[in-house]
């Protein structure tokens, strides 16, 4: 299962029409691995924490795969 919705980026210019997917099930890693996946970026960009924003009418699409079908179904939501 997974949501996905159009939002922005987190980092300025925080550019709109940015479509996010976010896992259902919560996954955990090191401290090493988040280390590493952090490596790489440009400094500004390692401490990303943009506060919550609010919908402003976006719709959240919740998906999954039905225990008796195959292919993944949609339902939409609003906040």
């Amino acid at each position: 299962m997974y949501y996905r919705y159009v939002g922005s980026l987190t980092t300025p210019p925080c550019k709109q029409g940015i479509t996010w997917n976010i896992l259902g099930k919560v996954r955990t890693l090191s401290k090493k691995q988040l280390e590493l996946l952090k490596a790489p970026l440009d400094p500004e960009c390692k401490h990303n924490a943009r506060p919550i924003q609010s919908l402003n009418g976006r719709k959240i699409e919740m998906y999954y795969k039905p225990k008796h079908a195959q292919g993944a179904q949609a339902k939409e939501g609003s906040g």
